[in-house]
């Protein structure tokens, strides 16, 4: 009974393969131009399984129609990212097809006893007392992952491979990872209201997550661009669209402000700016062509210690200074 249970299983493999394989190739032979689609004839295999065939040609279906009413770049990276998955679900029925006969072989030669190898490793994290399946739930925990979801507008400029950001709400503890998993598909379609894109963060194994359980929650950004050695300033410094720089004289010259991306109150400043160049913030009535560039004096931000122990020196350029005024 149990070798026919297995055999069995393997033929519905190998059907089930079969169709994926054929699924991929279809889909490999979309022609996309302008927004525009065609594609080679032909149907999956039949695996005597009509929920699975049925499955895929609804996938290809849905598939071939988003391709259609998208651009070829976008419709490029739809293919992709189908054919990605099914390749992963091909290797993974792989995987268990090769345990699947390991275990007739075993049966063969042992009778009524078999080892069953699991194809990925882990850790156990649920055991059936009533034999009824699934016997067993492994966690691989080398794939920890974040999951969380998205807005339309959020989704718009969210790709798969963008860097992410993550603190643990907890423990405060700072991660990085990228979105591994990013789905096209809204978790429920609306048709009033905003729907909600589902997407997964992979995250690397080291000790940093060594400690962390399924369930925990966290904050995570999501870098959409980024540009990097950028020269920054803080937002205050662009007034009226124009940066006011103090020139190798000390004195105020107005520039038109070429900005880029901004983030946590820090603008990118793409004039030809270097680290270091002062630039004046307020107050603005003061903020004119050839004004002088005035830094207030903060006597509690003085380090009186670090002066020279000549106090006549340290009088006059004090005094001199003041007078400069």
């Amino acid at each position: 009974m149990r070798h026919r249970q297995c055999s069995n299983r393997k033929d519905l493999l190998d059907d089930e393969i079969r169709a994926i394989d054929t699924a991929i190739n279809k889909v490999q032979s979309f022609q996309t131009s302008s927004g525009a689609s065609t594609s080679t004839s032909g149907n999956l295999p039949s695996t005597g399984k009509k929920t699975k065939d049925g499955a895929l040609q609804t996938e290809i279906a849905n598939l071939q129609r988003q391709i259609t009413s998208s651009d070829s770049r976008q419709a490029d990276m739809l293919k992709t990212q189908y054919i990605a998955e099914k390749e992963k679900e091909r290797d993974q029925k792989k995987a268990e097809q090769q345990s699947v006969q390991s275990q007739i072989a075993e049966l063969s030669s042992s009778g009524d006893t078999i080892t069953v190898e699991s194809p990925f490793s882990g850790r156990v994290t649920k055991l059936s007392k009533e034999l009824k399946a699934p016997l067993m739930t492994i966690q691989d925990s080398d794939a920890l992952q974040v999951a969380g979801e998205i807005t339309e507008k959020q989704r718009l400029h969210t790709e798969e491979g963008m860097k992410t950001a993550i603190t643990m709400q907890k423990s405060g503890e700072k991660l990085e990872g990228e979105i591994s998993q990013l789905s096209n598909e809204p978790i429920d379609l609306q048709v009033k209201g905003s729907s909600l894109y589902p997407f997964a963060v992979d995250l690397p194994a080291d000790e940093k997550t060594d400690k962390l359980l399924p369930g925990y929650h966290a904050k995570l950004e999501i870098f959409t661009k980024t540009v990097p050695d950028a020269v920054t300033a803080k937002e205050e410094a662009v007034v009226s669209n124009h940066l006011w720089v103090m020139n190798h004289k000390g004195k105020l010259a107005k520039q038109k402000a070429k900005i880029g991306i901004a983030e946590n109150g820090y603008i990118e400043i793409k004039n030809p700016l270097q680290p270091g160049n002062w630039l004046a913030v307020a107050p603005k009535r003061d903020l004119r062509n050839n004004a002088t560039f005035i830094t207030p004096l903060e006597i509690t931000k003085i380090r009186w210690k670090g002066l020279q122990t000549d106090k006549k020196s340290n009088l006059q350029h004090f005094v001199t200074g003041i007078l400069s005024r």
